[in-house]
């Protein structure tokens, strides 16, 4: 099983966001994410090594290392 961390900027991030999509972030991250990381791609050029996980409208940028994931940013997909 895998553990999770939030970078700091992470938090700055979820408060620009409504508190129901900020639910529906966490929930998919605890639910899914944890399952399997290696199922969401792997970003490429300057991010490679970072994977990204779409949630709706939003996108979670993350790292797997060992056995810990690593959330360092949420954002809305453009």
């Amino acid at each position: 099983m895998f553990k999770i961390s939030f970078h700091s900027e992470v938090v700055e991030d979820l408060k620009n966001f409504q508190e129901e999509k900020v639910k529906e972030i966490l929930d998919k991250i605890e639910n899914k994410l944890i399952l399997d990381p290696f199922y969401y791609p792997e970003l490429k050029g300057n991010y490679k090594g970072l994977r990204r996980m779409k949630v709706g409208l939003f996108r979670v940028i993350f790292t797997v290392y060992k056995e810990e994931i690593t959330i360092l940013r949420v954002g809305k997909r453009k």
